[in-house]
């Protein structure tokens, strides 16, 4: 999430005018040791704060375990029917989290390698 005046300063500046959140967290510094918010016994959130090097202040939020590496994005039509698959699977239910799309993907092995199979679109 970002302010709307973080957001027209990126755009204006920004390589990629589609992409333009990386222009306001690359090269951010962050403070050593986060702040755990919540946790369970299987689970864990935390936070940081950071600086990037244009002055935006940026909180990153922590989940243990770790799922930076999913993608959660429609930037293609492969993404765009692996998300109507989803949504089909939950009913057409609109409220539901990545926590439980997450379960779904575990349970449902070919869903999951669909998803895995998708790649960003090439630029230019």
């Amino acid at each position: 999430m970002c302010s709307f005046a973080a957001l027209e300063n990126a755009w204006g500046q920004a390589l990629h005018c589609e992409h333009v959140m990386p222009y306001l967290y690359e090269e951010a510094q962050f403070a050593a040791s986060p702040v755990i918010y919540w946790q369970d016994q299987t689970r864990q959130r935390s936070w940081e704060a950071g600086l990037s090097p244009r002055g935006f202040r940026l909180v990153r939020l922590l989940h243990h375990p770790d799922h930076a590496a999913q993608r959660w994005t429609v930037d293609t039509v492969e993404d765009l029917a692996l998300l109507r698959q989803i949504y089909t699977r939950f009913e057409l239910q609109d409220d539901l989290t990545w926590l439980e799309v997450l379960a779904l993907l575990k349970r449902e092995r070919r869903l999951a390698s669909l998803k895995a199979s998708l790649r960003l679109p090439r630029s230019g």
